[in-house]
């Protein structure tokens, strides 16, 4: 039997929820009806090795066509996406596949754009709230082009349903289907029970975890410290994740004198036994389409605190499985300062966290939502 070839499009493989989704889809492909091959505009990452072995890489990056200064020069001369047109030409001249995937909005899909008639059929992924995040224009400029790209496409996977209906807002389009990323639950508890340097639990715990960037909005966090310690309440918070944010958020944090009440603890390759080591999961960023970490947390039994936004809202019901807050730092600190003072609502967001997780998802039913978007 003939197989059926697939090239995935990514940016690259970092710690990110996008790139951990498209890491369990690529695990979950069977392959031996699939020949599947993934290009990075960057192969880089701390996923990297997690590729399935079966998965073909394109030796050929973006990257390398511009190395070093050549290439910095080029994107901040606005010649990126003449880049990415270039190197789609001279990678892909002469291959053909029977779906084409770009698996994230923004540079994913602009280099898609250019390669459209390589695939028999055109699927892309949108992985956040583009009408309150629409930091696709750095790749296309105009909302027109961006939306004649989206009407090519013979299916749009959206994260959740509010990421759908604002992309329709933003679009003028009613088009895809919603596909939730793969939880697979069975998978996170188990290696929650690995051995990893987890920090003593010395007080009440906070977790986060994410890229240190700016529309995660940690910096949130270290103020909900700073208010908790002037009301006399000790917790501490885990921030697991690294980024361009780093060093600012170090900063603030010795600068309104939290640093012992804050803690960094970088990049986890397993973050699963820190979630489930905490108390809470704490979500502050601007926006979200679907936090895979929300889910993991939910899957472990940990109570969700998050901002409003899209993702969060839809998983937990708007606030029946956990507790929803506006973008204030006073309003952050007052739920958890709630969870802190009262045990009993902790256990029961706790439970209500674990409930919600074991019926809502389903990765056997995922992935057949998945093979049929790629009509396999």
């Amino acid at each position: 039997m003939t197989k059926r070839r697939i090239l995935f499009i990514h940016s690259n493989l970092g710690g990110g929820g996008a790139e951990m989704a498209l890491i369990e889809v690529l695990n979950h492909l069977d392959y031996t009806h699939y020949d599947v091959t993934l290009f990075l505009l960057y192969r880089l990452g701390d996923f990297i090795d997690r590729v399935p072995p079966q998965v073909h890489f394109k030796t050929e990056q973006f990257g390398q066509y511009f190395p070093g200064l050549k290439g910095r020069l080029a994107i901040r001369f606005g010649l990126r996406n003449w880049m990415l047109h270039r190197c789609a030409r001279r990678v892909f001249a002469h291959e053909h596949y029977d779906a084409i995937v770009s698996f994230m909005e923004a540079g994913p899909a602009r280099f898609h754009s250019y390669i459209l008639g390589k695939g028999s059929r055109n699927v892309t992924w949108v992985h956040c709230d583009l009408l309150n995040n629409h930091y696709s224009t750095a790749f296309f400029h105009r909302l027109s082009q961006e939306k004649k790209f989206y009407s090519r496409m013979d299916e749009v996977v959206f994260v959740s349903e509010d990421a759908k209906k604002n992309f329709g807002k933003l679009f003028g389009m009613d088009k895809g289907r919603v596909i939730y990323n793969i939880i697979d639950r069975q998978a996170i508890c188990k290696r929650a029970n690995e051995v990893a340097n987890v920090p003593q639990h010395r007080t009440f715990t906070f977790v986060n975890v994410g890229s240190l960037k700016e529309v995660k909005r940690q910096d949130r966090i270290i103020e909900v410290a700073a208010i908790l310690k002037s009301h006399g309440y000790d917790a501490d918070f885990w921030l697991i994740g690294k980024g361009i944010w780093e060093e600012r958020l170090k900063e603030q944090a010795a600068s309104i004198g939290v640093e012992n009440m804050v803690h960094f603890l970088g990049f986890q390759p397993n973050p699963y036994p820190f979630i489930a080591a905490a108390d809470a999961f704490l979500l502050t960023s601007d926006s979200e389409g679907f936090p895979l970490v929300v889910a993991e947390a939910m899957c472990l039994g940990r109570a969700i605190i998050s901002t409003r936004i899209t993702g969060p809202m839809e998983m937990l019901d708007n606030g029946q499985y956990g507790i929803l807050t506006d973008f204030s730092p006073a309003k952050i600190a007052n739920a958890a300062t709630a969870l802190i003072k009262d045990p009993q609502m902790l256990s029961k967001y706790q439970g209500l966290a674990s409930e919600r997780a074991t019926a809502y998802f389903d990765m056997k039913n995922v992935m057949t939502q998945i093979n049929e978007a790629l009509k396999f």
